[in-house]
């Protein structure tokens, strides 16, 4: 399910009495947030072990992906939702240095 079918399904609750997540939906939840954002860990690796700046996508994915996990991260806030709030910062992390190697590693090769 796409991220704007998620919000349009269960939008913002009008007040605080939102019930706590069962540990099996918690385990999911954090599941899915780790193997999401664990995705370009080996890409990152080699990116900074060998020096090259990652090329696979332009630097404006990488600038809205990260400007796309602020986003989630306000909302898991708003939510008070920890594996939403979780998932986004590790992910933007993750993009970050990516986006990061290609400014480093490409003043390198200059």
């Amino acid at each position: 399910m796409s991220s704007l079918a998620l919000l349009l399904k269960d939008p913002l609750p009008l007040d605080d009495k939102k019930e706590k997540p069962s540990c099996v939906t918690f385990g999911i939840g954090i599941l899915a947030a780790v193997i999401t954002s664990a995705i370009l860990i080996p890409q990152v690796y080699v990116t900074y072990r060998d020096r090259v700046p990652y090329y696979g996508l332009t630097t404006m994915v990488y600038t809205f992906s990260i400007a796309a996990k602020v986003l989630w991260t306000i909302y898991g806030s708003l939510r008070k939702d920890t594996i939403i709030i979780g998932g986004a910062v590790f992910e933007t992390i993750i993009v970050g240095l990516l986006l990061l190697s290609q400014v480093i590693f490409k003043n390198d090769l200059s």
